[in-house]
Parts: structure tokens; C-alpha cells; sequence
């Protein structure tokens, strides 16, 4: 095994939209994948709706399967209302998580998301990265499609482009077991936006399809 890697993501369906691609690379690497869910997904937006949270836990197992993702870890904050949780404890909780894994990297979702959730996942990410290991490489930020691109003051600019060619019919895929969380084209988190999404980002780097990504710690 290489690599240890951690996706951190607010929502069921953000570790597909932003790294479906990269997953599958990393596979191919013989990486471990770990993905931690760190809102419940649902309860803010389905407040008491078991069929929904059970609908979005069996989404997320077939994803896992489809993927070969070797762990999920769920936090289960209430999503859509990380702001109104203490920081210190979105911090505790995802240092569980970082010290148990020992990634030697980790994707993250950007500050300049319209989804406050993602924000708060991001600003944890950069409190439990602080350089007091010796196992943490590399901190990228990933964008997400119906949040990164619909911020207005602020913009994603990547600084990091892999080539997803081999893996986005299987990112497609995965993405529509999310049944719960697509929708259809023309909004942006279809399965025709996020393929729209890749060639363009593969048009900013001579290639056909890719996944954007921008750096934002490198211990190397």
C-alpha cells in the first residue's frame, strides 16, 4: 500500500462530485481510501424522516462497493447547520479521525464554497493539518458542483489538474446511486454537469477529461 488518503466531506454525494475521479486513481495505486461524512445528510433538510436516512445511508454503501472505498466514517453533525456547532467540536472529531487513518493525504472542500457547511469542514481542516505529524503530506481543497461554481465574491482557482479519462463514466456511475441528491440537466449537480465540469477543466490542461484540485499544504 502507498498512500493513505482522506476525503472530508460535509454531505453524501460531495466525495463523488469532487473526487470521483481521484478516488478511482488512487485505487489503481493501491492507495486505502477512507471518506468521512461529517453532517448527517439529512436531518435539517428531512427533519425526522427515517426513509430518507436510511435511502441516503444505503446510497452511500452502494457508492462504497461500486468504488471499492476501503472506510467510511460518519460524524453526524446536523447538516446544514455546521455554523451553529461549536468549531472545537467539528475539531475534535475530525482529529479522531485523522489521528485513527494517519493519511498522507487529504481532500478537503474549498473556503470559497457558497455552502456554509463546506466552509466549516474546510476551516477544521486547517486546524487539524497544522504540521504536528509526521505522516501528513499533502492538503488539497476540491470543488463541488451547485456550491463552488454559484459563489459569488469569491472564485475556485485550482492549482492542481489530473487526467480522469480512465475513470469518469465510472464517476457518472457513482454519482447517480445518489439518487436522492442529483437532479436533472441543466442544474449543475446532474450527471451530464459533471461531465460537463471535467472537460472543461480538461480544456484548462490539454486534456479530455479532469478532476481540479488547488494545494494548499505540502509538507514534501
Amino acid at each position: 500500500m502507498n498512500n493513505k488518503v482522506l476525503i472530508l466531506s460535509a454531505h453524501p454525494d460531495d466525495e463523488i462530485l469532487g473526487c470521483g475521479g481521484v478516488i478511482q486513481k488512487h485505487k489503481e495505486e493501491n492507495d486505502q481510501i477512507s471518506v468521512c461524512i461529517v453532517t448527517d445528510g439529512c436531518s435539517s433538510q428531512y427533519p425526522d424522516d427515517e426513509v430518507i436516512a436510511n435511502q441516503k445511508n444505503a446510497e452511500t454503501q452502494k457508492v462504497k462497493q461500486f468504488l471499492k472505498i476501503d472506510n467510511y466514517f460518519y460524524l453526524d453533525f446536523p447538516d446544514m447547520k455546521l455554523d451553529s456547532v461549536a468549531h472545537l467540536d467539528i475539531n475534535k472529531e475530525i482529529s479522531k479521525i485523522v489521528s485513527k487513518i494517519k493519511p498522507q493525504i487529504i481532500y478537503t472542500h474549498s473556503p470559497t464554497d457558497l455552502n456554509m457547511d463546506h466552509r466549516q469542514v474546510y476551516y477544521s481542516t486547517e486546524v487539524v493539518t497544522r504540521p504536528l505529524n509526521n505522516y501528513l503530506k499533502k492538503v488539497y481543497t476540491y470543488e463541488t458542483l451547485s456550491s463552488t461554481e454559484w459563489r459569488k465574491e469569491q472564485a475556485f482557482i485550482p492549482n492542481t489538474f489530473v487526467n480522469i479519462k480512465p475513470y469518469i463514466n465510472k464517476k457518472i456511475k457513482a454519482l447517480s446511486f445518489y439518487e436522492s441528491e442529483t437532479r436533472d440537466y441543466p442544474h449543475s449537480r446532474s450527471l451530464k454537469g459533471i461531465e460537463i465540469l471535467a472537460q472543461y477543466r480538461g480544456l484548462q490542461t490539454g486534456l479530455e477529461f479532469a478532476e481540479a484540485f488547488r494545494l494548499i499544504t505540502n509538507y514534501d
